[in-house]
Order: C-alpha cells, then sequence, then structure tokens
C-alpha cells in the first residue's frame, strides 16, 4: 500500500489522525494538508526522486509534508533541529536537494531555494509560502516501492554523520515492529 494515509482516510476520514500541542485533525484534514503540500512542491518543479530537506520542528504540517513528499514520489531528508548552521550545512553539502523547507526562525542555507509551510510569508524574509490549494486529482507516486523514501542522518558516533537511505518497506516494518511492542 503505497498512500496508507488515503487509505485511512476513506476508511475512517473523521477519526484523528494526529495531535500535536492541543491541535487535534482527522484523517480527512491531515490528508487535504498532504495534497495542498504535495500541489506546492509539485508547482515549485519537484518530481520523483528529487531531494526535499526538511528543518522543521515538531507539527501537524511536518507529519502531512512526510505524507506530501512520498506522494510525489520524492525523497525526505528531514534536518535535526537542534543542529547548528554549521552542522545543518554540512548535512546539506552532503545530499543534493531540489527544496529546503525550514521554519521562519532557523538558518537559511543558499544552496536549494527555501520555502516555508506556512500561509504568510513573513514581508522581512526570503521565505516564500508552500501553497496549500490542492491540484485536482493530484496522481499518487507509482514509483516501486524499494525506491528510496527518505535519507537519515546517523548520530556519527564514529565519525561524521553519514546519510543511511531508507525505502518505503524500510519505514513499514519499522511502524509493525514499534507497534507491535
Amino acid at each position: 500500500m503505497r498512500d496508507w494515509l488515503r487509505a485511512r482516510t476513506r476508511a475512517t476520514p473523521h477519526k484523528l489522525a494526529v495531535l500535536c500541542e492541543g491541535r487535534a485533525v482527522s484523517y480527512a484534514e491531515l490528508d487535504r494538508l498532504a495534497d495542498g503540500l504535495a500541489a506546492g512542491l509539485i508547482r515549485r518543479g519537484v518530481q520523483p526522486g528529487d531531494r526535499v530537506a526538511v528543518k522543521l520542528p515538531n507539527s501537524i504540517e511536518y507529519v502531512a509534508l512526510i505524507h506530501a513528499v512520498a506522494r510525489i514520489g520524492a525523497v525526505l531528508v528531514p534536518l535535526n533541529t537542534r543542529l547548528t548552521a554549521q552542522e545543518v550545512a554540512v548535512q546539506i553539502d552532503l545530499t543534493t536537494h531540489r527544496v529546503i523547507i525550514d521554519d521562519p526562525v532557523s538558518i537559511r542555507p543558499e544552496t536549494a531555494p527555501v520555502y516555508s509551510t506556512y500561509d504568510a510569508p513573513d514581508p522581512q524574509s526570503p521565505n516564500l509560502p508552500i501553497s496549500q490549494s490542492p491540484i485536482p486529482n493530484l496522481p499518487i507516486s507509482q514509483s516501486p516501492i524499494p525506491n528510496p523514501q527518505s535519507i537519515i542522518f546517523t548520530s556519527g558516533t564514529s565519525g561524521a554523520p553519514k546519510g543511511a537511505v531508507l525505502t518505503f518497506d524500510n519505514h513499514l516494518w519499522s511502524a509493525n515492529s514499534s507497534a507491535m511492542r
């Protein structure tokens, strides 16, 4: 099942999907948000296989963005929000990104366009908002499940952090294992 969020939305659209800092969204709301973010990324040229670096705190938007990137067939590269600007720059240099999605108060690396998930851009900021208006009948990527879905950086305990490439199956089996505990 390539897009389990879409399947869950069809089965239980009004059921709670995510609760974060007192804000709750249903599966249908999360699905719409993911479609809107995917549409915004597509409008900015993100295609299957492109890397999308993300440096955001935990939020409902981040959860939706994970699904949006997967729907396009792009590769999510989450960046730790606790890293220094220099550490982030090193990780960005290790991978080639189509875009970098950052929060409004963080560093702005110059290696790729930086976008915000927020609707209203700060007039003092170079951020460009990602449209949250979905493309009608947004196609779900049919890229093979073994294709990379994310690149997660290791902690670098034995040297510099390295990017570990994970597939949809890696994430699925990790989630299944966690659910069995």
